[in-house]
C-alpha cells in the first residue's frame, strides 16, 4: 500500500511539474502516461439519464458529477441547480483518504487493526478504551453516530480535535457492545483515530 501511495505522489508531482513548466519537451514519465492514453470514447448517456431521473424524481435538487483519470476530463455534466463548478462539501468522501491514511499506517507497522484505542489514547478507559481501531473502521464500534462537539458539515464551533476526542471520551456512553452490529456512525469512530 505505502509503495503504490509512493509511486501515485511522484506521479502526480511529475505531472504537475511537467504542466507548470512551461517547456516544450515533457518529461519522459509524463510522456509515457499521456501515450498510454485512448482517446475516450466512453458512452455517459445512461449516467446523465440517471443523474436527471434523479432530479427530475425529486431525488436531490441538483447532482454535478466530473469523472477524471490520468489522461484529463472524461466527463462533466450538471442537471438541476448545480454546475460543475459548483462547490460542494464532501463530508462522507473524507473517509477514502482516512481510511487510506490509517491502512498506509498498519502498512507500515505503526498501528495493528487490534490495537485498542486506550493503548493510543489513555483517555479513553473501560469498554470505550476496549474498541480496536478496526472496529472503528469498520463501523462494528458500538458508539453513537455523533457528539456535540462535532459540528454539522459547514460550520464550526472552534474545538481542537484534540479538545472535541477529549469530550468523546469523557460523554459517549455505547449503544451496544463492540463486534456485534455493524451500524454507520462515522463521525465519533473517524474523530479518534484522526486525534493520534
Amino acid at each position: 500500500m505505502r509503495r503504490i501511495l509512493s509511486c501515485v505522489a511522484v506521479l502526480l508531482g511529475t505531472l504537475a511539474a511537467a504542466g507548470c513548466s512551461g517547456s516544450s519537451s515533457p518529461d519522459p514519465v509524463v510522456a509515457s502516461v499521456r501515450s498510454a492514453c485512448s482517446p475516450g470514447g466512453y458512452d455517459f448517456s445512461k449516467v446523465t439519464a440517471r443523474m436527471q431521473a434523479a432530479v427530475d424524481g425529486g431525488q436531490l435538487p441538483g447532482i454535478g458529477l466530473v469523472i477524471v483519470d490520468r489522461c484529463g476530463t472524461l466527463y462533466q455534466q450538471a442537471v438541476g441547480n448545480r454546475s460543475v463548478d459548483t462547490a460542494s462539501l464532501i463530508a462522507s468522501a473524507t473517509k477514502l483518504t482516512s481510511g487510506t491514511t490509517m491502512m498506509t499506517l498498519v502498512d507500515a507497522g505503526l498501528i495493528k487493526l487490534d490495537d485498542r484505542i486506550d493503548k493510543h489514547l489513555s483517555l479513553f478507559t473501560d469498554v470505550k478504551g476496549a474498541i480496536t481501531i478496526g472496529q472503528l473502521l469498520a463501523q462494528t464500534h458500538g458508539l453513537p453516530e455523533n457528539h456535540p462537539c462535532i459540528p454539522p458539515p459547514g460550520r464550526e464551533n472552534g474545538l481542537t480535535l484534540a479538545e472535541c476526542v477529549e469530550q468523546i471520551a469523557r460523554d459517549v456512553v455505547p449503544l451496544r457492545v463492540p463486534n456485534t452490529a455493524c451500524e454507520y456512525a462515522p463521525a465519533v469512530s473517524y474523530h479518534i483515530p484522526g486525534r493520534w
